[in-house]
């Protein structure tokens, strides 16, 4: 998701206005996130996606990342099947949420290190 510069127009990423920040575009304009605009960007998410499917999708995500954890805590796979299993859910979000795939490496990953570190490193 981006907020648009008011002045230019250039586009920047929401995440960069975390915590009240804003960002001071190339034109010198100042860019804050605005209460409207996030509303809309929003609105316009829901008008574009289908709902169905994108539940459809993140249930298909949930049933790889609980198979990789399964894996984990009650398997005795070898690291390189496990790597292989987490390789196939970060190609599955690229290709199913397409320019979303950073979010891999922030919800699947760190859970995924955790058990490792918890259940396998004993």
């Amino acid at each position: 998701m981006s907020i648009k510069c008011p002045n230019c127009r250039r586009e920047y990423d929401v995440t960069l206005f975390e915590f009240g920040k804003e960002v001071v575009c190339d034109c010198g304009c100042r860019v804050t996130l605005q209460h409207e605009e996030w509303f809309e960007d929003i609105q316009e998410i829901f008008k574009s996606h289908d709902l169905a499917l994108e539940e459809e999708h993140l249930s298909r995500l949930k049933q790889i990342s609980d198979k990789i954890a399964f894996l984990i805590l009650n398997t005795d796979c070898r690291p390189i099947d496990i790597e292989l299993e987490k390789k196939r859910l970060k190609e599955l979000i690229k290709k199913l949420f397409p320019g979303k795939e950073h979010l891999y490496d922030l919800i699947y990953e760190p859970r995924f290190r955790r058990l490792w570190g918890q259940f396998r490193n004993k």
